[in-house]
């Protein structure tokens, strides 16, 4: 028994890290299993006049489908000097459903990061709408959610006193919420454009 304890004393250190990796492990083995995969999470960047995503939040809330676990949304004020940044980080490449203005569209951007829409099938998801094409293709790639000057709407803080814009959505091309666009089951990106354009 005492060289027992004798041992413990001495080589405490390993003992207390034996403990904490065993912990640390637990952890991580646990958040792994409950963590949303993928196809159970949709990322939304929106580039506005405001930065608040609750009203959104709770409206699209309201609309999510059953196999979706989690709705992201990252939002930034497109004029102010860290949006580029803020795009970059949480918009392009990693949001399923971005939403901007039209003067931060960038034609090589949209071609790079966000997938060609096939137009019947998304007509027949919205309706005839009006659609973003870069100016050197005839394949559009973006939805307009929302005109210059229209002031129906304020799920999302699309105009101040001094910024008023039409503001396009664009689907990311890897999403797994872009329905036929990209070839995969959900289009709940799709049900989020409609839910956020017709919002009155």
């Amino acid at each position: 028994m005492k060289r027992i304890i004798k041992n413990i004393l001495h080589h405490w250190y390993l003992y207390v890290f034996a403990s904490v990796s065993t912990t640390a492990v637990v952890v991580m083995t646990t958040n792994a299993i409950n963590r949303p995969i993928n196809e159970e999470t949709i990322s939304i960047f929106v580039g506005s006049c405001g930065s608040s995503n609750t009203k959104l939040y709770n409206k699209l809330l309201e609309d999510k489908p059953s196999y979706l676990r989690q709705i992201r949304i990252n939002s930034a004020v497109y004029f102010n000097s860290d949006f580029g940044y803020l795009y970059t980080a949480f918009g392009k490449g990693e949001s399923d459903l971005v939403i901007i203005p039209e003067s931060v569209i960038v034609d090589d951007v949209v071609k790079y990061y966000y997938t060609p829409l096939n137009e019947s099938y998304m007509n027949s998801k919205l309706g005839e709408v009006t659609y973003y094409t870069p100016s050197d293709m005839d394949t559009p790639y973006g939805v307009l959610i929302r005109t210059k000057g229209d002031t129906s709407s304020n799920l999302i803080a699309y105009s101040n006193e001094t910024h008023d814009e039409n503001y396009y959505a664009f689907l990311y091309k890897k999403s797994f919420h872009a329905g036929e666009n990209n070839k995969v089951e959900h289009d709940t990106a799709i049900k989020f454009i409609e839910t956020i354009k017709n919002y009155k």
